[in-house]
């Protein structure tokens, strides 16, 4: 069943600006719009590489990412061991799974079967990153905080560093999608726990 937004979306896939093959140096995450939960990745130089959005639907929230290599939808499955499955739309064929492990840990399957362990790299919890299977940074990411305009203050921005491994492109944007899209969930929760005290 196509949607509205599929053109659009398809569209949007072909204006994006492909993931750096070669990785090194730093893109960043950007809120536009505070009220909005819609974010844009962007290179230093203004590039867009890759969107994601949240909607609130009915009882659930869906969020959807759109990269150079197509689009995306995120899925939180099972109740006590939960996972989070990115498929790529419109097959809804399943791209790669994350499974969360204690202490905010986990790591990343993709179908192909690389995998890349998810993990805090700061003792405040500020930065966190992902690291291939020998144990090589491939990806960090910690919040933006360079930003003097009052109106970021309520504005989600992160720093994507790219160290120099060698890590397939469409892996290390899905990767990028991973990284922001559990900052973003742990910046809800993490208001939702304020509201309550």
């Amino acid at each position: 069943m196509k949607t509205t937004t599929e053109p659009m979306q398809r569209s949007l896939t072909n204006l994006l600006t492909p993931f750096p093959a070669v990785p090194g140096g730093t893109l960043h995450w950007r809120q536009p719009k505070a009220l909005r939960q819609e974010y844009e990745l962007r290179t230093e130089g203004g590039e867009l590489l890759a969107t994601l959005s949240m909607k609130m639907g009915w009882m659930r929230a869906r969020t959807e990412a759109t990269t150079s290599a197509g689009n995306w939808t995120f899925q939180h499955v099972g109740f006590l061991h939960p996972r989070v499955l990115l498929r790529k739309t419109p097959m809804e064929e399943q791209v790669a799974e994350f499974q969360l492990k204690k202490l905010g840990k986990g790591t990343v399957r993709f179908a192909d079967g690389h995998e890349y362990e998810w993990k805090t790299t700061s003792f405040w919890k500020a930065q966190f990153g992902f690291f291939d299977s020998s144990g090589n940074a491939v990806l960090s990411i910690r919040r933006d905080t360079s930003s003097r305009k009052l109106s970021d203050l309520f504005k989600a921005n992160a720093l994507i560093e790219l160290p120099s491994a060698a890590t397939p492109a469409e892996q290390l944007s899905v990767l990028a999608l991973f990284a922001w899209y559990f900052l973003i969930l742990r910046r809800q929760q993490g208001a939702a726990v304020a509201a309550v005290h």
